[in-house]
């Protein structure tokens, strides 16, 4: 794009000297602390140091073109829409130059920086020792003193200036807090007492009142139904951009000031590794086969692969595989990506080869990859490391359970590796990252700092979205509109995936760019005998009556139990006497008294359960039971935790109904390499799938009477889900246009124009329920726990031996939040407690707030014991050793919760 705008570097270059406004040397901007003999840092020094940093990840991230192309847009009708551009590049670099001028303040040199042989205490000045308001005052003035000056421009464009210059001066109001907002709280005497201070900067005090609430929110009013405002997304963008930069650009500066440790690399990939990935990724495996029967494998016809066997299956994934490279080829200028791919297809591998292409941009420079389950965080991270040949040092799995990241797989405590992963964790300098849905979306909507430190970070990536059809469809019109407003601002490639992928640009009419289906011939997989018939759907139980109490219930479940044996002998029979069936219910009470009801009728099988509350020690030695065990009987009894993630293959079966692309999910889980014959999942009908999707459309268009059982059937045989997401669809476009609604993307964006930053992150919230963490402080063997967690156990002194007592883990925790002279090493500390909290990820599950209260309501915590941790450190701890009905176990390692004591109170999925 042709240049418009001045650079930051000509903005920075060209900008009066900080010399030439701050000279005195006796302000100062940090002190050593910790004990360390240094000198305290100058102000001035410290505001060349962040403005040093900003260009640099200015530079390093492209933010020029990203700003350039946001205000393109922005300013289209305006006549000065150049000289306006860049003063809005002024106002954005200013804020950086800016953001510590007031601690020019001599309460905060007398106070914070310990300056008492130099400055006194001023009582008159009435935000005490801050220096984020007197910053934001002087910035505001200085630029009200532009805007004044440009008498030929329109109304309008000023008071665009004026906005601009308001919404930016919350980034310095706020880049201490935990949080940014655009609400500037100034009361009278505090604007009294800090105007005394403009004289300084030879300033004099213009519009005081845009620092009052009422005055902000009028200029607010006044912009919001200007034309510019229909824009307003991009300026909420800049606003975001500018306050990461600001923040993570003051971190790093403080940062080396403190630990005499310089940031220079911040994990982007350039030309030569690009081509080495590129290299490992076709000389790997089956995709060096690939590639050397390109031709053939194109050639190949769908008629010639319809006879079902593995040589046939591999086929048609080279195809896929083919078919996505030729076409991302074509389209990669293109920033919204469908990838659609049959259950067993290789997904993974394929999203890996299209994000390759795609890095053949120049620009594009990093990969993401979101996915709505820590189980697939973890799968996935191990498959993309040995596929491309990856260390720690390229890539960070970031999740609950991740603990500390290690760059070199070693912990030697030495000062510069410390130092060094700390930051690169905090900030994400890796090429590759893989984060949940939650972390990824909060990056992008959400208002807290720790989240806005990566934001400038997504600029001019590929992010790959995995198993899209997990999120409620009441938000798939705000992700589709998100999505395509942050693809063409921020050169991002958005790859969405899934074997059962709903099209969300079709659920926002104003989308203005359509994703692109990587795979035209979407039928000729999925209705191919080797992914569609992989599993034969068995409708039969549909017709048993849905039980309604609870001796209906007991009935069911024990004719249930003889029936999924009954088929289990009959595959084991004509499979050598092997045979592993998989039942899955919606509710873990139902799955847990199936369980006890298996306990005698199924003689020689071994029997799993997998829910929501069993611990991830426990859920990764079932798993690996089950794929290591060829010659045996295996019942595996679960709830909804095995749709997605979890890497096994069952040869049986039977699904409890709830909605249809989680019916397809178990079958997922069933002759995953299409490799038998005979493989069947059963559907029954026992819970009440509202338990769990209450608020979600699609089990509300199921439930229409138009919506037939011959409409159910013909989904999941043809995997023609589009038929599903039509009516989904069209129920959100009803809603959007309906100007009565409540909630609607209409209502979604007018967040945006008022720059509502908390209703804009909490309005679009992936999971609405809330949830609680539960510590079970009980033994696990140490043999179910992995090398890594071993090594980091060893180095907090626990012991290992034959189990690991969480009670133990607990009190290692507690001993490090406490520990006063460690919390003012805060680099230390942090890591720490990060490390700490990846043992504590092992012994903890979450549960929905319901099923908290019900916990907590039984007595099942410490609450008012001696240690008290529940209160104290806000996750429920399992009070295991005094319960107080005597000879009841109210966690087991096996079986998770006890929730027949729980009774009906919770949900525990």
């Amino acid at each position: 794009m042709k240049k418009l705008y001045n650079s930051f570097e000509e903005i920075f270059n060209g900008s009066k000297a900080i010399s030439g406004i701050i000279s005195d040397s006796r302000y100062k901007a940090h002190t050593p602390g910790n004990g360390i003999k240094k000198e305290k840092e100058l102000l001035i020094t410290h505001i060349h140091l962040v403005n040093d940093y900003a260009r640099l990840l200015i530079r390093e991230h492209n933010i020029d073109a990203i700003i350039d192309k946001g205000l393109a847009e922005l300013l289209l009708e305006f006549p000065n829409k150049i000289a306006i551009g860049n003063l809005v590049k002024d106002f954005f670099a200013a804020t950086i130059i800016y953001h510590d001028f007031g601690k020019i303040n001599p309460n905060f040199q007398y106070e914070k920086m310990r300056e008492v042989k130099t400055f006194s205490y001023d009582k008159t000045i009435k935000i005490d020792s801050q220096h984020s308001k007197l910053s934001t005052h002087i910035y505001v003035n200085f630029n009200a003193h532009l805007i004044e000056g440009l008498k030929s421009y329109t109304d309008t464009e000023r008071c665009f200036l004026y906005l601009m210059s308001s919404v930016f001066s919350s980034c310095i109001l706020r880049h201490h807090s935990s949080y940014i907002d655009y609400f500037i709280e100034f009361k009278e005497n505090e604007l009294l007492s800090i105007k005394k201070f403009l004289s300084y900067f030879s300033l004099k005090d213009c519009g005081d009142n845009f620092f009052t609430m009422k005055g902000l929110s009028l200029l607010m009013e006044d912009c919001q139904y200007l034309e510019f405002m229909k824009n307003s997304f991009i300026i909420y963008t800049l606003v975001k951009l500018n306050f990461s930069l600001l923040t993570t650009s003051d971190y790093y500066a403080t940062n080396e000031y403190m630990n005499d440790f310089p940031v220079q690399q911040f994990g982007l990939l350039n030309k030569e590794r690009k081509r080495e990935l590129y290299n490992h990724y076709w000389n790997y495996d089956y995709n060096q086969k690939t590639k050397g029967n390109w031709e053939i494998i194109r050639n190949t016809t769908f008629e010639q692969l319809q006879e079902r066997n593995n040589a046939n299956l591999n086929i048609l994934r080279s195809k896929l595989l083919v078919e996505g490279v030729e076409t991302i080829k074509e389209q990669k200028a293109e920033n919204l990506f469908y990838l659609e791919a049959p259950t067993g297809s290789g997904k993974t591998n394929l999203s890996l080869a299209i994000a390759l292409e795609l890095l053949d941009d120049e620009s594009v420079n990093k990969i993401f990859y979101v996915f709505p389950f820590t189980t697939l965080v973890v799968q996935t991270f191990d498959v993309i490391k040995k596929t491309l040949g990856l260390t720690n040092e390229d890539i960070i799995q970031l999740h609950s359970k991740s603990g500390f990241h290690n760059q070199n797989n070693k912990d030697d405590g030495t000062y510069g590796d410390e130092k060094i992963n700390y930051l690169d964790n905090l900030f994400l300098n890796y090429p590759i990252t893989l984060l949940t849905h939650i972390k990824f979306f909060d990056i992008l909507k959400g208002n807290d700092k720790e989240n806005n430190y990566i934001f400038h970070r997504i600029a001019d990536s590929v992010v790959i979205i995995d198993e899209l059809q997990s999120y409620n469809p009441k938000h798939w019109d705000k992700m589709a509109w998100m999505l395509s407003e942050y693809g063409r601002l921020f050169n991002i490639k958005f790859v969405l995936m899934s074997a059962t992928l709903p099209k969300i640009d079709e659920a926002d009419k104003t989308i203005k760019i359509p994703f692109t289906r990587l795979i035209a011939n979407r039928k000729c997989y999925f209705q191919n005998p080797n992914f569609c018939d992989r599993v034969t759907f068995d409708f039969s139980l549909l017709k048993w009556e849905k039980p309604t109490d609870n001796e209906g219930k007991d009935e069911y479940l024990t004719e249930l139990a003889d029936f999924v044996k009954a088929k289990s002998e009959n595959y084991a029979d004509k499979n050598g006497g092997k045979i592993k069936t998989i039942i899955e219910f919606i509710k873990k009470k139902s799955a847990n008294e199936f369980y006890l009801k298996a306990s005698d009728v199924f003689i020689g099988y071994e029997i799993y359960l997998l829910s929501g509350e069993i611990l991830d020690p426990r859920r990764k030695f079932v798993i690996a039971k089950i794929k290591e065990n060829k010659e045996k009987k295996i019942l595996l009894i679960s709830t909804q935790v095995v749709e997605a993630g979890v890497d096994i293959d069952m040869d049986l079966g039977f699904k409890d109904r709830s909605i249809i692309d989680s019916d397809e999910q178990l079958a997922g889980r069933v002759n995953r390499n299409a490799s038998k014959e005979n493989s069947f999942v059963y559907i029954f009908d026992y819970d009440d799938e509202a338990h769990v999707y209450r608020n979600d459309e699609r089990r509300k268009v199921v439930k229409e009477k138009s919506f037939t059982n011959e409409h159910y059937q013909s989904i999941l045989k043809t995997k023609d889900f589009d038929k599903l997401y039509k009516l989904v669809f069209d129920k959100i476009n009803k809603k959007n246009d309906n100007a009565y609604q409540s909630e609607n993307l209409n209502k979604y964006k007018a967040h945006f124009r008022k720059f509502d930053f908390r209703e804009i992150k909490d309005k679009f919230k992936l999971i609405e329920d809330g949830t609680q963490s539960v510590f079970v402080p009980m033994q696990i063997p140490t043999a179910d726990l992995d090398e890594e967690f071993i090594k980091t156990a060893l180095s907090f002194g626990i012991d290992v031996s034959k189990f690991i007592s969480g009670k133990d883990v607990f009190e290692k925790y507690v001993a490090i939040a406490t520990d006063k002279d460690l919390r003012n090493k805060i680099m230390e500390y942090k890591t720490r407690l990060k490390k700490i909290y990846g043992l504590i990820s092992r012994f903890t599950f979450s549960v929905y707030d319901n099923a908290a209260r019900a916990i907590t309501e039984k007595g099942w915590t410490d609450k008012g014991s001696e240690n008290n941790y529940t209160e104290r450190f806000g996750m429920l701890y399992l009070n295991l050793e005094h319960y107080e009905f005597v000879g009841k176990e109210i966690y087991s390692y096996e079986g998770g919760i006890n929730v027949e004591e729980i009774g009906s109170s919770g949900e525990f999925l």
